[in-house]
């Protein structure tokens, strides 16, 4: 996707719609759960859940999965189920499954194999909480996990155009979690989901461009955390962000989009 965007002719200007890839936003919420609040939370999604997702699954899943669960059912309210059972799903977490996995390490190595659980496969690995939310939602379309870290997001938006732009599917749920604090993870803080759908058709949406050309060298990255924040100023003024080697992301406003 990025090599036709960049790779023109030598000899001919590039058409636009082939220097430009625009999107339209459905969809976006956001969820911040304190860690005391973690278990809490479980209880009721294991119960909201229990016709797709299985109780041992609610109760091994990481806690970046259950807050992305509850963000993923406020942004599915805007966005009928109906119409985007068909789309696909990328999720990136940041630093996923860390402790869980730092922990199953010691357990092995001081009491044996069979104090690991197997859980920490198919709950705490990149594409685990994309699957999780493909399975707890009955979402039919590809789904996988992108960037894994900080800035993960822009590798994942860059998934999320490259699906839109091959025509294929109307439209993409993109989602990021992370702690506020790396030090306090999955041990005090809150943790934090963001859910944005992305379709195809930019009718009557606030879009998103990318564009190759131009330099993002005095811009701030884009972040999923600062397009909420934008979203939240009712649409004052388009945005432009950084997105490192590949150009620059540019929001435009529409007036007939509302954040929850």
């Amino acid at each position: 996707m990025i090599a036709k965007i960049v790779a023109n002719g030598r000899n001919s200007a590039p058409r636009p719609s082939e220097s430009t890839l625009c999107i339209g936003i459905g969809a976006i919420a956001r969820t911040a759960v304190s860690f005391e609040k973690l278990p809490e939370l479980r209880k009721e999604l294991s119960l909201r859940f229990k016709d797709t997702l299985t109780s041992s699954v609610v109760k091994n899943a990481d806690e970046q999965s259950l807050v992305a669960l509850s963000a993923m059912s406020e942004a599915i309210q805007q966005m009928p189920m109906r119409s985007a059972a068909d789309w696909g799903v990328i999720a990136t977490p940041r630093y996923f499954g860390r402790s869980r996995c730092a922990e199953m390490i010691r357990k092995y190595r001081d009491q044996g194999a069979w104090s690991a659980s197997p859980h920490i496969i198919p709950q705490c690995m990149l594409h685990s909480l994309s699957g999780l939310l493909s399975q707890a939602f009955g979402i039919t379309g590809p789904n996988i996990g992108a960037g894994g870290s900080r800035g993960g997001e822009r590798e994942a938006l860059l998934a999320a155009f490259g699906w839109l732009s091959a025509g294929k599917l109307p439209g993409v749920w993109l989602i990021m979690t992370s702690w506020d604090s790396e030090e306090t993870a999955y041990s005090s803080g809150v943790c934090h989901a963001v859910v944005v759908a992305l379709k195809s058709s930019t009718t009557g949406s606030t879009r998103l461009r990318l564009k190759p050309a131009g330099s993002g060298e005095n811009l701030e990255p884009f972040s999923l955390e600062s397009l909420t924040d934008e979203l939240t100023n009712e649409w004052s003024r388009p945005v432009t962000w950084d997105m490192s080697h590949v150009g620059t992301l540019h929001l435009e406003p529409s007036n007939q989009f509302q954040i929850v």
